[in-house]
């Protein structure tokens, strides 16, 4: 009984809607007037949901802000202060990358830092022995003249030299 109640419902809309002036277009007949169609209460409509309107939409919810970028990567070494975004943007200077550049150029001067002992020279850090500059050499030439010396004595026999380096060293002049 409701399924025939809701079906003639709907047919009297259809028929209400379709009605609308009858005359004919352009004539000058007063349109035809409808009765009135009451309205169908509740209790006469099926309740099946295929027949239900659309529940109204929820309030709409606020827009979500993404979530502020962070900081996925620092450029490295020595150069400029690089700061790679966790939305992709590059920037120059922040905290955190000077931090890290800190950091870079505190294990660089570590690994160029060398303690000396007068003789060698160590890297504390890696290891790396060399001479230490500050160290006076003296060459050991088993016990034969060096060339400077060679060269100082024909210098003070064919009297070229100046006269008093020539008897500190012990060397005849003018000969």
């Amino acid at each position: 009984m409701r399924r025939t109640a809701a079906a003639l419902a709907i047919l009297a809309l259809t028929a209400a809607a379709c009605a609308s002036d009858g005359g004919d277009p352009g004539g000058d007949e007063p349109a035809a007037t409808t009765t009135p169609v009451a309205p169908v209460t509740p209790t006469e409509t099926a309740t099946s949901e295929a027949e239900m309107p659309p529940p109204p939409p929820a309030s709409p919810q606020p827009a979500t802000q993404a979530p502020a970028p962070v900081i996925v990567d620092c450029q490295t070494g020595l150069g400029p202060i690089v700061t790679y975004w966790s939305d992709g943007s590059v920037t120059g200077y922040s905290d955190y990358c000077q931090s890290v550049h800190d950091e870079v150029l505190r294990h660089e001067r570590e690994a160029n830092t060398f303690e000396c002992d007068g003789v060698v020279c160590r890297n504390p850090y890696t290891g790396v022995e060399m001479p230490d500059p500050s160290a006076t050499h003296v060459p050991d030439y088993s016990g034969g003249p060096s060339s400077g010396e060679v060269q100082m004595r024909y210098a003070c026999e064919q009297g070229y030299a100046d006269r008093a380096d020539c008897e500190s060293l012990g060397f005849p002049f003018g000969e």
